[in-house]
């Protein structure tokens, strides 16, 4: 009975499944494979001639091979000796720099510029994706948005031989804008008959007008027509009014951030408010 020992993998990197064959001229053969590293041996028993495993530490392995057929002519048993080396694979890693304007747009043209930190361990090269269609080999780029969405990071860290791969979900928000008239003339005549908040960026918002006295005369939405100076059907007074444009979110820096589900990172609600004239 011959056998030859096949090592599947050509490069092996640890944290990976790698795989050893044999090619033997009989059937029905049992394999008795030893594995040593260190002073220490691993005893795996195969009866299709294959071995896979997953190991974690580097370093040169020596790999011992006993093969016995059980079905005549029956053979003594053989053995084949070989070695393997278990090369460093690299940990990829990164942050995105949330002190950039990685959650919004500075205005409505210009990009958001998000800088990438790596923080892998035993890399010397990197391959980055950045979710819009470009790429990186610098080990902390910055990347340029210029549409709003949701992207995914992708950071290949390599040390030459093998690789690891890092993952990242950032989500872009429109630049924030609000425009607040400081008065209007409900009168009817087609020009400005309405008092309404703009807003550019928010997915939804919601306004209320108060009197004087505090009492609650109008509440608006993003899609509404805005406020015709009335409340409960009757014209309302020739008088300043004051509007809140409720839960703006803020996030550490200071900057507005128009994420409205409740998840920003590093956010506080606030209310925006001010005064605006009717007039007769």
């Amino acid at each position: 009975m011959n056998i030859y020992i096949a090592i599947l993998d050509t490069t092996i990197c640890a944290r990976s499944n790698f795989s050893i064959s044999v090619d033997a001229t009989y059937f029905d053969v049992s394999y008795y494979w030893k594995l040593y590293h260190n002073n220490d041996s691993i005893l795996i028993t195969t009866y299709d001639g294959k071995m896979k495993m997953n190991t974690k530490d580097t370093g040169l392995y020596v790999l011992s091979l006993l093969a016995s057929n059980n079905n005549p002519p029956f053979c003594s048993a053989i053995s084949k000796t070989t070695s393997i080396y278990i090369h460093i694979t690299p940990r990829a890693s990164f942050i995105i720099d949330r002190k950039s304007d990685s959650i919004k747009f500075n205005t409505d043209t210009i990009p958001a510029n998000i800088i990438l930190i790596d923080k892998s361990i035993n890399a010397t090269s990197y391959l980055w994706h950045f979710g819009n269609g470009e790429s990186s080999f610098n080990n902390n780029p910055v990347v340029n948005y210029t549409t709003p969405g949701q992207y995914k990071i992708q950071l290949i860290a390599y040390n030459g031989i093998c690789s690891d791969t890092a993952e990242n979900p950032i989500k872009i928000y429109p630049f924030f804008s609000i425009y607040v008239p400081n008065a209007f003339t409900p009168n009817n005549d087609g020009v400005n008959d309405f008092f309404d908040i703009k807003v550019n960026g928010y997915e939804d918002y919601t306004f209320t007008i108060f009197n004087r006295w505090g009492e609650r005369v109008y509440v608006g939405h993003k899609n509404d027509i805005g406020w015709d100076g009335t409340f409960k059907g009757k014209l309302c007074n020739q008088d300043v009014y004051l509007w809140v444009l409720s839960n703006v979110m803020y996030n550490n820096v200071g900057n507005l951030n128009i994420n409205t589900s409740n998840n920003c990172i590093d956010c506080n609600k606030k209310n925006l408010s001010g005064d605006i004239h009717l007039l007769r």
